[in-house]
């Protein structure tokens, strides 16, 4: 059986696939990787290229360093040389934002979506994304743009659940549980909400509340899934939690939910 990935090896090994007349037609092939998802044949096709500087080179180029998490800051390279030449670039600036939030970098990825709500007022996405961002590193104008995001959107359910985060961040738990309770009303409650709910009741002194929590979060997913919760919100717990006996046993708790 001849795959799509037979077909574009046969087709990037013929002579003339070299060429730098081929250009043009390699953006095109390029385009029709990214959105197949060939990421190996894309990287080839991107070293091919004679033209290294135009918009379709640059794109598929980030596009291809972006499935492998160590060339993020390469692929975050290659976008903002094409934002040099077009700071109004839809997709470049969506990748861009994208690259800066997977690689943790927050306040460079708000002045991206910031950017992008400015060029696309009414795209839930990248408001919701300007919003996260404001979150995750405190900026005082979250609030308000989060205000404006429920007004919008107040059946999104991603919306409540951002709104609860912002809450639980600044230590407002009341309010947090408040948002929580509705997410957890809904069938696709999973995971991550019945843990967040578990912070708010733990950090508020209520122990019993959380290990129930966390069972609830276990039934959905695993221990193992569980406790990697706990791993990468290791920051959010470090602010009401200052004890490394009670993050043990914290941990030690979702563990014992699983035999009980």
């Amino acid at each position: 059986e001849v795959t799509q990935a037979d077909d574009a090896a046969f087709f990037m090994d013929h002579p003339a696939f070299r060429l730098p007349e081929m250009d043009e037609r390699k953006t095109v092939f390029m385009r029709f990787l990214t959105k197949r998802r060939m990421t190996v044949e894309l990287q080839r096709v991107v070293d091919s290229m004679s033209d290294k500087t135009s918009t379709d080179y640059l794109l598929a180029a980030a596009t291809a360093l972006m499935a492998n998490r160590d060339m993020l800051p390469k692929a975050a390279g290659f976008l903002k040389v094409l934002l040099q030449h077009d700071s109004r670039h839809a997709t470049a600036l969506r990748l861009l934002g994208k690259v800066y939030r997977e690689l943790g970098a927050y306040e460079a990825a708000a002045g991206v979506y910031e950017k992008l709500v400015e060029l696309f007022p009414d795209n839930r996405a990248h408001l919701f994304n300007f919003c996260l961002c404001l979150v995750e590193t405190s900026d005082e104008r979250a609030r308000q743009q989060l205000f404006k995001l429920v007004y919008k959107y107040p059946e999104d359910s991603n919306v409540v659940r951002l709104l609860a985060w912002s809450h639980l961040c600044a230590g407002e738990l009341e309010k947090a549980k408040t948002e929580y309770a509705k997410i957890l009303q809904l069938d696709e409650a999973g995971r991550a909400d019945y843990v967040n709910m578990g912070y708010c009741h733990w950090f508020g002194g209520d122990i019993d509340g959380a290990v129930e929590d966390f069972r609830h979060a276990v039934e959905k997913s695993s221990v193992e899934q569980v406790l990697g919760n706990l791993e990468s919100d290791a920051e959010l717990i470090a602010r009401f939690v200052t004890s490394d006996v009670e993050v043990f046993l914290m941990r030690d708790l979702v563990r014992s939910v699983a035999d009980a």
